[in-house]
């Protein structure tokens, strides 16, 4: 039986079978033809974008040049949902790259901000579709959607504002949870940005966000852990948070940050150092936080710090350092308060010996050198 019902569709014509079977092939032909257009215009696009992207991050002038030239508009347009996925993932990217590179350096030093283009991003509704897209099913749009809120919002409390009335906050916390490492970097990244304020703050621990952290904070990779732990220290510019993180894991979590103060990773370590010191900023808590064993931990680290002789020097000028070591090694027992432990007193007294070396000892030395 013939496509068209007969029976004799082998005897048909050019207007029978066959001729169907042809504009069948054409049409399957012309559409694959306009597919790889598409595609190659979808390319042409993507790398445009790509472009941009590269442009914003090289200076003040081509970011200037790109704003002028309106390149945001045209970027909020591509990323609309009617775009392809891709198309979407760089338009957001591009965006992100335009507005700041916070989300691309662990430098503080080397960030920027484009307080026009945040600007013209909350009167272009940019958050709204970017807020929207954190929903995606594509972690590559998921990601891409909160790198982009994590530069628009980054010293902008208007942005941080917009995202608030979005609920941007519970959609970040819940990319936490995500199986992809860049949804992990990009989902930190806006947080951080986001609650530097303490309400904010405070509506990341609210959300029960912490335990999360911590976790991602033992993460395999650097840049996760940075992210994690840079998180962290935000948060706990509330008190109640403080108290929080240093009772999580019973404790375990304030010892693991204790051992990346060996990290091979500079800035690993000196966001690990930062934030410990951000945490016994409270008395009271230092007290109920930091043991003896943690101390003789943090003492060890130190030592090993000081090896290197910038650092070393560094360090020697810590007053409140020099302090707690000289108070450790001459504290007598009395009215009731226990005697440091003999291990934390002879780190202590080691590290102070290392630092500050007695009079005798410098004198004997430079007597030594003029010898020589």
């Amino acid at each position: 039986m013939g496509l068209n019902g007969s029976e004799s569709g082998k005897r048909e014509g050019p207007g029978g079978q066959c001729s169907q079977v042809v504009m069948i092939y054409s049409g399957a032909r012309e559409r694959r033809h306009w597919s790889r257009i598409y595609n190659r215009r979808a390319e042409m696009r993507s790398g445009q974008m790509k472009l941009i992207a590269r442009l914003a991050r090289t200076g003040v002038e081509e970011r200037t040049a790109l704003f002028e030239g309106e390149a945001l508009g045209a970027l909020y347009t591509l990323c609309s949902k009617e775009n392809d996925i891709k198309i979407q993932v760089h338009a957001a990217y591009a965006i992100s790259a335009l507005a700041s590179n916070f989300t691309s350096t662990m430098d503080e030093n080397r960030v920027y901000a484009y307080a026009a283009v945040q600007t013209e991003a909350t009167q272009l509704k940019v958050v709204h579709t970017l807020t929207a897209s954190l929903t995606s099913w594509q972690p590559e749009l998921q990601a891409a959607a909160a790198d982009a809120l994590a530069s628009l919002c980054y010293r902008n409390s208007e942005v941080r504002r917009e995202m608030g009335r979005m609920d941007a906050c519970r959609l970040l916390v819940n990319l936490l949870y995500s199986q992809h490492v860049d949804v992990h970097k990009a989902a930190l990244c806006a947080l951080r940005a986001y609650c530097v304020e303490p309400a904010r703050a405070q509506e990341v621990e609210q959300r029960e966000a912490l335990s999360q952290i911590c976790k991602l904070s033992r993460s395999d990779k650097d840049d996760v852990v940075f992210r994690a732990l840079s998180l962290a220290w935000m948060l706990a510019g509330a008190d109640s948070i403080k108290e929080k993180l240093a009772t999580e894991e019973d404790g375990g979590f304030l010892k693991y940050v204790v051992s990346l103060l060996k990290s091979n990773h500079r800035h690993v370590q000196s966001i690990a150092a930062t934030l410990l010191r951000k945490i016994s900023l409270m008395k009271e808590n230092a007290r109920k936080i930091f043991d003896d064993t943690t101390k003789v931990n943090i003492i060890g680290c130190l030592h090993v710090i000081c090896l290197e002789t910038s650092r070393k020097e560094t360090i020697m000028t810590n007053q409140d350092l020099k302090e707690f070591l000289e108070t450790t090694i001459k504290t007598q027992p009395r009215g009731g308060k226990a005697k440091p432990s003999k291990a934390l007193e002879s780190s202590s007294k080691r590290l102070h010996d290392f630092l500050f070396p007695k009079q005798e000892e410098n004198t004997a030395s430079f007597t030594q050198a003029l010898l020589n």
